[in-house]
Order: C-alpha cells, then structure tokens, then sequence
C-alpha cells in the first residue's frame, strides 16, 4: 500500500537506553558524541520523524509506544527532549489523532522539566488532538554480567506495590493504584522499601506455608507408608496360603496326570489288541465277500437253469393241451 493511504500508524520502539540519552544531548546542541555512533545516528533519525509522517497523506490515528530496554527507571529518561519537538510538530494536524504510550514515571525522580507529568495518572492532554498514556513496565531483564554470560534480572518500577494490592483483592485500577502509590510517596514513605518488605512478609508467610504443608506431606506419607506396610505384610501372608493350596492343589494335579497316563498306556494296548481283532475280522469278511460272490454267481445259473425248465414245462404244457383236444375230438368221433 502507498503511504499516502495509509490511514492508521502504530510505532513500537523499545531502544537502548543510549538512543534516548543520545536525543537529549542532540536536543540540547551537546556536541560531545561522535556522529558515527550507532545511538547518535538514530537519534538523528528520531529527529527527522516529524517532517517523514508528512508523506502519510491520509493518516487519521498515529500510536507511538516508547520504552528503553535496560533496568534503570524510566525516569532517566527525558521526556521532554524526546518529544516535545515531535508533539509540537504533530499538534500542528487536528485531524490526526496521536496517543503516546509512555512507562509510569517514578514519583521520587519526575521533574516538571524533564517529564510530562499528570498527578491523576490519566492520559495527559498535550494538545486536543494529542495525548500521553502510561503503562507498567516490564519486570524481567537480559543483562551480561561480569564474565559476558547472559542472566534474567529482576526490575520493578512504578508503582511498586501492584502486585501487593492485586494480592489483596482490592478490585483497584491501575490508575488507582499509581494515584495511592504516588500520594504514599508524597508523604514521605520508601514504597519501594515497602513492596521489597511486603515482597518478604509474603515470601516468609509462603515459606511458613510450605513448611506446613511439608510437614503435613511428611506425616501423610509416613501414614501412607505404615498402611502401605500393613498392605505387604497382609499380601505376603494371603500369597503364603495360596502357595500352599497351590502346592496342594498341583500334588493332586500332578496324580491325576499319573492316573491319566497310565489310562493311555492302557489304552493303546487295548487299542493294538482292537486293530488285531479288526485284522482278522477284515480277513474274514473279504473271504465271505468272495463267497458271497461266488454264490451270487452260482445263483444266477441256477436262474437261468430254472428258466430254462420252466420254458421246457411250458413247451410240455402247451402239447399235453394239444394231446387232450385231440383225445377230445377222438371222443367226440365214436
């Protein structure tokens, strides 16, 4: 997309503390740093943000978001001198809608002169169509230390006792919280002193808790391991007598196999005995077979021998019968 329809912007740097220390010595015409210099060079860039949003045309909503990447308060920076050229240039568009999100500033280092400060920690109003909003910083930091190794810091800002008043269930804004916080410092009190002691009491009365609750781990596992004790011995006595009834159990196994075995010796001598007696039962039954063969055989002569005669008897029947009409015939002539 062209820049000239660009219509909204969001701007996000979080710089080395050097940049910022860097603008303020170019915004003060400080000529002590060396042009080559990475964070002076992008100071010099910072500085020309202000003319390079004329190209946005069409920009409407500007959000900028600033914060520096060390553990030093966001105090050590100057505010001002960051700015103030900017906002100016930026309050001279009515029609572009610019917030600022800046870190809170730590009540005990703002100075009117250095930093836009707002006692109500609600957005400062720079201008009508400018505004500045505060926000927690960060607590955990990636610093070298001596030997160049890497190592997690822990950092707290303003307001110090945010974590102590959401531990408390107050339902407070954060703004709430700061405005407290910030009269607390007013009057006199280190509350950075009181979220470290806080900090403490909570980390005692955590310890004292996980003492307790050690303590009533180790009585609950001492329980446990009494119970678990009586358990073993009880098994180990319940395995006891079914290792008796076992071995009770595979002596009488053990005869019926005996019994068994001897009843399949038995068996095959009986069944040797059987396929002899069905050798010579086979040997039989082939020579009745062949007698019944040679009977069958015999038999079928004899039928047809029986035909034969009964054909011959026929034959014999027929000329008797002949021989009696001629005898009848003979009668009947005298």
């Amino acid at each position: 997309m062209p820049v000239e329809n660009v219509s909204r912007l969001s701007i996000t740097l979080k710089l080395p503390l050097k940049f910022f220390q860097s603008v303020e010595r170019l915004s003060n015409n400080d000529s002590t740093s060396s042009d080559t210099d990475l964070a002076t060079q992008q100071a010099s860039q910072w500085q020309r943000l202000g003319p390079s949003l004329s190209w946005f045309k069409a920009l409407k909503k500007l959000d900028l978001w600033l914060d520096h990447t060390e553990p030093q308060f966001w105090a050590v920076v100057n505010e001002r001198s960051t700015l103030s050229s900017l906002l100016t240039q930026l309050s001279n568009h009515p029609n572009l809608d610019v917030t600022v999100t800046l870190p809170m500033v730590h009540p005990k280092f703002e100075q009117d002169e250095r930093h836009y400060i707002d006692e109500e920690i609600s957005p400062k109003i720079i201008s009508p169509n400018v505004r500045i909003h505060r926000v927690l910083r960060q607590k955990r930091y990636a610093v070298d230390d001596a030997n160049g190794d890497v190592k997690i810091v822990k950092k707290y800002d303003f307001p110090f006792m945010y974590d102590e008043y959401l531990g408390l269930g107050l339902g407070m804004s954060l703004a709430e919280m700061a405005k407290r916080e910030r009269g607390e410092w007013k009057q006199g009190r280190n509350m950075e002193n009181e979220a470290a002691r806080a900090s403490l009491d909570s980390f005692a009365q955590g310890y004292k808790r996980l003492q307790d609750d050690n303590d009533h781990l180790r009585n609950e596992l001492a329980e446990r391991t009494r119970t678990h004790e009586q358990t073993i011995t009880q098994l180990r006595q319940a395995a006891e007598h079914q290792n008796t009834e076992h071995a009770a159990a595979l002596k009488a196994t053990n005869k019926e196999i005996r019994i068994l075995r001897q009843e399949k010796e038995s068996l095959k001598e009986s069944i040797k005995d059987m396929e002899s007696q069905i050798t010579s039962v086979n040997d039989e039954v082939t020579k009745l077979r062949a007698e019944n063969a040679r009977l069958r055989s015999w038999s079928v002569y004899r039928t047809r021998e029986v035909k034969g005669y009964l054909d011959k008897i026929k034959d014999c029947n027929k000329s008797f019968e002949s021989y009696r009409e001629r005898v009848r015939d003979l009668a009947n002539e005298d």
